[in-house]
């Protein structure tokens, strides 16, 4: 995949990226601006195709009073991005955007999506493989000799990588094993990180 000058702000960089859709993962709120409601939009403002994987649906931010709503769970993330990949959208993708995943089963399911798209869906269920970290992906499809040089999803293409784990004052709000998975599984294959 590759890596755009340090310079160039990171949303320039997915803006201009090849002429197909942008495949995001991130949160969905019914109100606000946050996850899919800030991120697609700009992209579609900017004139992309988004294809939207939502890791919540959520009546507003988490940290709204009486907010309602709940976290999905990464199986259906990976049933979800399964039915994209069967569709024949993902050899269409032009970058990749995550945001909010929740957990480190998510964390696997897009890591397992960026190596091996086919995986998906066939039964190696996210959560199967956590904590059993073998050096060669922990058995979640991926390709490589577990060195950090897994087969890429898509040659040539920015993957953008938001880790949101936390904010000022309240500091982490996910557990730190998520951290660890992003560290492990996914930011290997990302050529932007842009951690709060």
């Amino acid at each position: 995949m590759s890596r755009p000058d340090a310079t160039q702000r990171p949303d320039a960089a997915v803006a201009q990226a090849g002429a197909g859709p942008v495949l995001a993962i991130q949160s969905f709120v019914a109100a606000g601006r946050v996850g899919h409601r800030a991120g697609s939009f700009a992209l579609e403002r900017l004139g992309r195709e988004v294809v939207q994987i939502p890791t919540t649906l959520l009546s507003g931010h988490a940290a709204t009073p009486g907010v309602a709503g709940r976290k999905l769970p990464a199986t259906e993330i990976e049933a979800l991005l399964g039915g994209v990949e069967r569709a024949g959208l993902m050899p269409k993708l032009s970058a990749v955007l995550t945001g909010y995943l929740g957990s480190a089963e998510t964390v696997e399911v897009v890591a397992r999506m960026l190596t091996s798209p086919a995986a998906l869906g066939t039964g190696q269920g996210a959560g199967q493989n956590a904590g059993q970290g073998t050096g060669q992906g922990a058995g979640l499809g991926m390709a490589g000799t577990g060195q950090g040089d897994a087969a890429p999803f898509a040659p040539g293409i920015p993957v953008l990588c938001d880790p949101v784990l936390g904010d000022d004052g309240p500091g982490l709000y996910l557990p730190a094993a998520v951290g660890e998975a992003y560290r492990r599984l996914l930011l290997p294959h990302v050529a932007i990180a842009t951690p709060n």
